[in-house]
């Protein structure tokens, strides 16, 4: 056995295995008994381009982002909560799964994207996006990326209150947004 301390991150190792019995006979084809790997013992990392943290959107079909790992990536996996209620479940388009309930992004695992059929917000309501990346020697990202945003289909209004006269001692005019 060889102790982790001994091996290096992202470095390929090719291993021969050769056997012998107790009457002293060893192996002489050691294609039988060769193999390779990469050594990774250090967990992925995530981010999300869209949505921004702290924004308001009237819009949003598409999120993206992308995942980085020093060897390879595995796979992309993405949890959205609506903040007053439970998680989202790409197969009825609804926000009615346990949180946290994670699906596959869509894309390549380092530059990923989640495309809905149709848009599942609510106007007036908050929602998280979660991001988290698994790398093929399955090290899971160990602290979860994360968006939270307004979803906002209300338009503005604003309204201004004037006097039916307006004289030079007028200086200002108030009014509401």
């Amino acid at each position: 056995v060889i102790p982790a301390s001994k091996l290096t991150q992202g470095a390929s190792y090719y291993v021969v295995a050769r056997a012998s019995d107790t009457s002293g006979l060893m192996e002489t084809d050691f294609t039988s008994g060769v193999s390779t790997f990469t050594y990774d013992n250090v967990p992925p990392v995530s981010s999300i381009g869209v949505p921004l943290p702290g924004k308001y959107y009237n819009s949003l079909a598409t999120l993206f982002g992308a995942g980085y790992d020093g060897v390879l990536l595995s796979t992309m996996s993405l949890s959205i909560q609506k903040v007053s209620g439970n998680c989202y479940n790409p197969s009825d388009n609804l926000f009615g799964a346990a949180c946290p309930n994670w699906f596959k992004a869509q894309g390549s695992v380092g530059s990923w994207t989640y495309t809905f059929a149709a848009q599942p917000w609510q106007s007036t309501e908050q929602y998280i996006v979660y991001s988290s990346a698994t790398d093929m020697a399955s090290n899971a990202q160990t602290a979860v990326s994360s968006a939270a945003f307004t979803f906002d289909l209300g338009l503005p209004t604003a309204a201004i209150t004037t006097p039916a006269f307006i004289s030079d001692a007028v200086t200002a005019l108030n009014g509401t947004a």
